[in-house]
């Protein structure tokens, strides 16, 4: 008997039959340390921005009129920049730190030992009456904030978490 109808040959093009998609990737829950670390990032952050706005808005020797007047104003727009870069870096940074990325870290880490050296001369222009105690509490404040948030960040839970979530 002749069969003119054989089931058709699977062909080497044809799409596979199973289901393809994207992998999800596994979310790794982020350690009460951590969190309190982000936590303090934003702190820290704020009291940033308002140590800055009040350095801005304290009035200084320059006089209104003149040269000197025009030299502060360009002085304040240079600065006015500056604290903007800086603010979407301390942005970025704790954004990135925030979901775990190490390198966020590692730079957050080296830039608070890069401010370290700051720290006498801060309480030296408090004592030399160059700045009022009350920037001299804030800035110390705000060292000491960091600290503590770096000390959160090197935690053995915290490094466990970089390092899973660097694995996922």
């Amino acid at each position: 008997m002749n069969n003119d109808y054989a089931p058709p040959q699977a062909s080497p093009y044809a799409p596979p039959k199973a289901a393809v998609a994207d992998t999800q990737a596994a979310h790794v829950m982020r350690p009460p340390k951590a969190t309190r670390a982000v936590r303090c990032l934003w702190v820290g952050l704020g009291l940033s921005v308002a140590i800055t706005l009040w350095m801005f808005g304290k009035p200084t020797g320059m006089e209104n009129v003149g040269p000197a007047h025009d030299m502060r104003a360009a002085t304040n727009a240079v600065l006015a920049v500056l604290t903007a870069v800086f603010l979407a870096l301390a942005v970025l940074l704790n954004v990135k730190i925030a979901r775990g990325r190490g390198w966020a870290r590692v730079v957050y880490l080296l830039l608070n030992l890069l401010w370290l050296p700051a720290l006498p001369m801060i309480l030296f222009s408090v004592v030399a009456g160059v700045a009022s105690v009350w920037e001299g509490l804030a800035n110390l404040v705000s060292f000491a904030l960091s600290a503590y948030t770096c000390y959160l960040l090197l935690t053995r839970e915290s490094n466990e978490w970089f390092a899973a979530v660097k694995a996922a």
